[in-house]
């Protein structure tokens, strides 16, 4: 990679110079159709795509202030553009009645296999029939209703995710500093990646970079708010040490990130988050349940949303 004469590198250098187009909008919001993301979604994962081009790896930026600044800046000004583009396209899908959808897609592992939970915009009331939000065979589902264990974990499931698709936006939409909403956002879309791949073949470690890219990622979101920190005194305190993160979170009050600090020991460390191998699926899913669960966790404390103890159990 050839380097400027001050030091700094000519990719970042020319990062800092990328235009948002009107070729990108159009070309993203149609990939994102094509993914199946719902509408009332599409803006946050534009964003996160577009940052995540800005600065491809954000985490192994250098400690230049000036071009870090940049690229907020740069940034800034094309959510504000893929916001207004995003909003355009909502009055149009509006004015044809396409408004509607799942907010969120997760994928429930039981019998050997992931299936797909839609979270639809209807859920949050007494009764809601999970089981009915369940794409699987009949025969799946008439198992799982005898499966007492594996009931009451699809129960805790279903509650993260009604959770976690409502409380997302609510937490992004809240107003807090640039800081932590990065963060959400980028935590977000690393989430959505762990989950969307959990249903690829091969079955390799990808989903697990991600999800644990996502637990320090939502953790860091969390402490910004918390200790009202930059992303670099983030950096500096906490690294990439998810244990670390973990800890200061339940030092912070979530008790229920208790149930994660075994499995964020067998997770990938920073180093290994670009090498992957074959993997088997219950260790793809406790990786993804973790992930769910901190970040569920995290938004119901800052967003005061808790359904659990509102929605009668699955049937």
């Amino acid at each position: 990679m050839a380097l400027l004469g001050n030091g700094q590198s000519l990719f970042i250098e020319c990062m800092t110079r990328k235009i948002l187009t009107p070729d990108w909008l159009t070309r993203t919001n149609q990939k994102l159709i094509n993914e199946g993301v719902p509408a009332d979604r599409r803006f946050r994962k534009a964003r996160a795509l577009w940052w995540a081009e800005l600065l491809p790896d954000r985490w192994a930026y250098g400690e230049s202030g000036a071009e870090y600044e940049r690229l907020q800046i740069e940034q800034e000004r094309s959510f504000a553009e893929i916001e207004s583009f995003f909003v355009t396209q909502g009055q149009k899908r509006r004015a044809r009645g396409m408004i509607g959808g799942p907010i969120y897609r997760g994928a429930f592992y039981y019998f050997g296999n992931f299936w797909p939970f839609f979270v639809p915009l209807v859920m949050g009331q007494r009764g809601v029939r999970f089981l009915e939000c369940l794409d699987a065979p009949p025969e799946f589902l008439s198992m799982l209703r005898r499966d007492e264990f594996g009931l009451n974990e699809f129960s805790r499931f279903g509650e993260d995710c009604i959770d976690y698709g409502y409380a997302i936006d609510e937490v992004i939409s809240k107003g807090l500093s640039p800081t932590a909403n990065r963060f959400f956002v980028s935590a977000d879309a690393h989430l959505t990646a762990t989950s969307q791949m959990l249903f690829m073949e091969p079955h390799d470690t990808k989903p697990l970079l991600d999800a644990a890219m996502s637990i320090e990622i939502f953790c860091k979101a969390f402490m910004a708010v918390k200790e009202n920190k930059t992303e670099n005194e983030l950096r500096e305190k906490y690294r990439h040490n998810v244990k670390k993160l973990i800890r200061a979170c339940l030092d912070a009050g979530l008790s229920d990130l208790s149930e994660v600090i075994t499995i964020v020991d067998n997770l990938p460390g920073v180093e290994g988050r670009y090498t992957t191998t074959e993997s088997v699926l219950g260790e793809l899913w406790l990786a993804y349940r973790a992930a769910l669960l901190v970040g569920v966790t995290i938004l119901r404390e800052l967003a005061g949303r808790d359904c659990r103890k509102q929605i009668a159990a699955p049937n």
